[in-house]
């Protein structure tokens, strides 16, 4: 995949906390070419569950593997997923309870 410079621009750009500061027209470029795509919501618990179902798709060796490329090629990316296997191999499932208002593992909200 070719690098995009302008859909790079604008995502490097794009402002989480006051989206409305990127012209729909932008957004919806650096969407068409793969590098933003449209806000989800999801609940505490769904956002866990989803974290370690992707989890039990990977495999440590590949993780490696793509780690150890990286030194060669240059290829920042491709560091990150062993970071993140690593973390969510030791993350706790854990779920809020009912009556809480912040998680007391991850201190997320419950949105």
């Amino acid at each position: 995949m070719e690098l995009n410079k302008k859909a790079l621009k604008i995502l490097l750009e794009y402002d989480l906390l006051n989206p409305e500061r990127t012209a729909k027209e932008d957004f919806e470029f650096a969407k068409d070419a793969g590098y933003m795509f449209d806000s989800i919501t999801q609940t505490h618990d769904e956002t866990i569950e989803f974290a370690l179902q992707e989890l039990n798709k990977c495999e440590k060796k590949n993780m490696t593997d793509l780690f150890l490329s990286s030194l060669s090629s240059g290829r920042l990316d491709w560091r990150i997923g062993l970071s993140a296997y690593n973390i969510l191999r030791m993350f706790p499932k854990h779920f809020i309870e009912s009556n809480g208002v912040n998680c007391i593992i991850c201190s997320s909200k419950p949105y």
